[in-house]
């Protein structure tokens, strides 16, 4: 992070994160859809159904990028980031998976309106309060403490806001 925080700014950073996973999401999604109207015949409702699964991959991809970008502060990213995310990703989940059984089932549209505006309601919270958290976890006070870089290592120490640097505070590393 040393090299891109000199680079560009942290609501920067993580949008063009969220852009390039977002695109990446759509082009597995599109895919996963052929290989299903392939294997499973012609959908009645195929873009209601497509529309569905893009949105839902939107909100799955920016809620596992921004676990992430929280997940890799810490000592242990491999086990925060489950913890992080299934809370979040299930809401997300079962809301797509409803929408598309509606979907797939031949209701109406009006019927899959509200499932299609919460998805779309999730995400963009999940992408506000991204946008609004990555200030602090970018600089590392997330903690409360203040970011120090020693020598030429990348991994930030932090200092608590209680003891002095230079006095043999004690210093933990991130």
């Amino acid at each position: 992070f040393a090299f891109w925080q000199q680079m560009c700014s942290p609501s920067v950073f993580l949008g063009a994160r969220l852009l390039t996973s977002f695109i990446l999401m759509c082009v597995f999604t599109t895919f996963a859809f052929g290989v299903f109207s392939l294997m499973h015949g012609s959908i009645a409702n195929a873009w209601q159904f497509l529309c569905i699964t893009l949105i839902t991959g939107a909100g799955i991809s920016s809620i596992f990028t921004i676990s992430s970008s929280i997940a890799t502060k810490t000592d242990n990213p491999g086990v925060l980031l489950p913890v992080l995310t299934f809370p979040v990703i299930m809401p997300v989940v079962l809301i797509g998976v409803k929408a598309g059984r509606k979907a797939v089932e031949q209701l109406d549209f009006s019927t899959i309106l509200p499932e299609i505006g919460l998805l779309i309601l999730f995400d963009i919270l999940i992408v506000a309060l991204g946008l609004m958290l990555i200030k602090f976890i970018w600089k590392g006070r997330l903690l409360g403490g203040e970011t120090f870089y020693r020598g030429s290592q990348i991994r930030p120490y932090i200092v608590d806001s209680r003891s002095d640097l230079y006095r043999g505070s004690q210093i933990r590393r991130l």
